[in-house]
Parts: C-alpha cells; sequence; structure tokens
C-alpha cells in the first residue's frame, strides 16, 4: 500500500507525461505571445512615425508660409499653438545656428537633448527622427526638419516636433 501523500507508479507518469507537454506547450505560447506584442509594438511605432512625418511637412510648410518676410523671432505663441495638435507634445525652433529660438512651454526640459538632433537636421537633406529616452518622460520620438526660403532655398533654421511614446 502507498504511504499518503505518494502517488501510485501509474499516476507519477501521468503527471510527468503531461508536464513533459504542458511546459513546452506553455513556453511555446508565452514565446508567441511575447513576439506578436514586439510585432505590435513595432507597427505602433511605425505609425508614430508617419504620422509625425505627415505632420512635420504641415508644420514645415505653415511655418515657411508664416515666416516670408518675418524672421523666427515672431513665431511667439506659435510654438504653443501648434503644441496642442493631436498627437504633439510640443514644438521647438533653432535658427540657422541651431540656437533655440521658441519653444512650446510644454517641452521646455528637452531642449538641451533636442539640440544635438537640431544641429544634425540642418546639414540632412531630408528629416530625421529620433527617440529620446528621458528618465521623467519615458520615450519621446523627435522629428526634426529644416525650415527653408523656399524649396532649396537658404536656410532658415530648424523646425523639432516631439510626441510622448508611453502611450505605445
Amino acid at each position: 500500500m502507498n504511504a499518503p501523500g505518494s502517488l501510485s507508479p501509474s499516476r507519477s507518469l501521468t503527471v510527468r507525461v503531461a508536464l513533459l507537454l504542458l511546459v513546452p506547450i506553455v513556453l511555446l505560447l508565452t514565446l508567441h505571445g511575447w513576439i506578436r506584442l514586439e510585432m505590435r509594438r513595432a507597427d505602433l511605432h511605425a505609425g508614430a512615425v508617419r504620422s509625425l512625418d505627415n505632420l512635420g511637412h504641415v508644420v514645415a510648410l505653415s511655418l515657411n508660409a508664416f515666416l516670408d518676410g518675418r524672421s523666427l523671432d515672431q513665431l511667439g505663441e506659435l510654438t504653443d499653438g501648434l503644441s496642442g495638435a493631436e498627437q504633439l507634445r510640443g514644438v521647438l525652433v533653432y535658427d540657422h545656428h541651431a540656437r533655440l529660438v521658441h519653444r512650446s512651454r510644454s517641452v521646455a526640459s528637452l531642449a538641451p537633448l533636442v539640440e544635438p538632433l537640431a544641429r544634425e537636421a540642418l546639414g540632412a537633406p531630408r528629416p530625421l527622427a529620433r527617440v529620446i529616452a528621458t528618465r521623467d518622460d519615458g520615450d519621446q520620438l523627435t522629428y526634426a526638419m529644416a525650415l527653408r526660403h523656399g524649396p532649396g532655398g537658404p536656410l532658415r533654421g530648424v523646425v523639432v516636433l516631439v510626441r510622448d511614446l508611453r502611450s505605445l
């Protein structure tokens, strides 16, 4: 007779076979879920970049039209107004020497982190997108685009759009 709490040999074999089957199945399902989650995260990130790219072109065209006959110093509260746009945390505007001219109040703390991207965007042939990791605000998607006096004209400066990625 078996001692209390012990399994009979046939039950012990059943438990072993069940574990041998269940453990790999659980591991495969966990791995599958993790891979799908990472793929979804990558899709959401790519969508955020596309969305910011579209918004960046509209903002750059609008700022270029607004700046015709004006200087960057006349942007004033426009940067705060732009930060109210859907999915946009804030806007930073740099002159042609990559000096900060205006910024939305909502992204004041990010200005030192964004400056290297603004410098890089001055010489870039197309807009640049980067993720900036911050301790307090999490990951921020930044999109820098040169402002020019007309297509192919002289450089006015750089506009940098910031989107919060915590929602992703």
